[in-house]
């Protein structure tokens, strides 16, 4: 799913001739005036994701994109905002976002970024012959989607809003800490990431084409990129650990660790279908006073780091769906806060273990990551720590 940065790069694509309609792919040479086609253009998209540009014109054959041809852009947004909302039951979620032309502030390309909607199929509601019809996007094109092919959608939305079953426990329990981690006094966490709509070829396509030989690469870039989104490295092992240490583990998956002892000490794996797991054994440790405490600014720094990085893959592999988050931390009960620790002040953490799943969008992964991050945490150190206290800005 393309989409241009800016327009230098979808110049380019249009001289070279190589901008075609695809699958995820739609260019229009302006806003229809008939608001329902907008809708149905729009509708189509939330299958499978992709991206509406207009703007830019055919060639004679009517095959490839080679014309550039600006749109006012003023009001533009808002119209096909209006028509979504008022020509779609239940409107999907779009991102909007335009493009000036240089030296014509007021002309250029408005794209329409639609991600794979969790609540697809989509029904047009707008009067007239698109009316009451679900669709869909072929190889070059629109069309109705079938009985079939809407019941099997229903399928799908069923099943991705049944929750957010991560098997964070069981993932734990196969990463075999808790019983030796105890023992030290350790405090262990485990963040994972679910693309909703991923299947095998999202990490190759991050990778920069289907088969692409950089993978380790790519996730190299990724992975500093989170550092950069959230740069902070208060207590060890902090992610930064994990640089250029990306090494391919089985026929599906990817990972970096950082060892220390003869032990992972701290472990980030992505799978083929972009599911990314972080695993750390030191988010608390016993202290002098005999108290396990938990360092709630190293739960907040992993988190950050995971989500921010974790969104960089998946706008490489131009992913736009819903991804699933979760984070789990054990062992916890009679634990103590390291912030109150100095005074030996505040009460134990009285469960044994502590478990968040939340459901975003991939594109506020990259435009939000600590707020994706303070959403899975919060509870937890707010808990240890008390109200007002927020570790992403302390």
């Amino acid at each position: 799913m393309w989409a241009p940065d800016d327009v230098s790069e979808l110049h380019a694509r249009l001289r070279a001739g190589t901008l075609e309609e695809t699958a995820t792919f739609d260019g229009k040479r302006e806003i229809p005036k008939d608001g329902a086609s907008t809708a149905v253009d729009v509708c189509a998209m939330t299958v499978q994701g992709g991206v509406i540009l207009y703007g830019v014109g055919e060639d004679s054959a009517g095959t490839r994109l080679e014309e550039a041809t600006p749109i006012a852009l003023e009001g533009a947004r808002e119209r096909v905002a209006q028509i979504v909302e008022t020509s779609i039951a239940e409107p999907p979620q779009i991102t909007l976002r335009t493009l000036e032309e240089p030296g014509e502030p007021d002309r250029g390309y408005l794209l329409v970024v639609v991600p794979p909607s969790p609540r697809a199929p989509h029904q047009i509601v707008a009067k007239g012959k698109y009316e009451g019809r679900f669709y869909g996007r072929g190889a070059t094109g629109n069309r109705i989607l079938t009985e079939a092919e809407v019941g099997a959608l229903f399928a799908r939305r069923e099943r991705w809003e049944q929750g957010h079953e991560l098997g964070l426990e069981r993932e734990f329990d196969g990463w075999a800490v808790e019983s030796a981690e105890r023992d030290r006094g350790r405090v262990c966490q485990i963040l994972k990431a679910v693309p909703l709509a991923g299947d095998d070829s999202l990490l190759a396509r991050a990778a920069g084409a289907p088969g692409a030989s950089n993978v380790a690469t790519q996730l190299e870039h990724a992975l500093r990129a989170g550092l950069d989104a959230y740069r902070r490295g208060r207590v060890d092992p902090h992610p930064i650990a994990l640089v250029g240490q990306w090494r391919r583990q089985d026929a599906d998956s990817w990972g970096s660790s950082f060892v220390a002892n003869g032990q992972a000490e701290l472990t980030m794996t992505v799978g083929r279908d972009g599911t990314a797991m972080l695993a750390s054994r030191r988010v608390g440790d016993r202290t002098g006073s005999g108290r396990t405490v938990v360092f709630e600014e190293g739960l907040a720094d992993n988190a950050a780091v995971f989500v921010a990085t974790v969104g960089d893959l998946l706008a490489r592999s131009a992913y736009q769906g819903p991804v699933d988050l979760g984070v789990y931390v054990r062992p916890l009960d009679g634990t103590y806060s390291f912030r109150r620790e100095q005074s030996l002040g505040g009460s134990h953490y009285p469960s044994p273990s502590y478990e968040r799943c939340e459901r975003f969008m991939a594109a506020q992964l990259v435009e939000a990551p600590v707020d994706v991050a303070r959403a899975l945490t919060d509870d937890l150190t707010t808990a240890l720590v008390g109200e007002g206290y927020d570790p992403y800005v302390s």
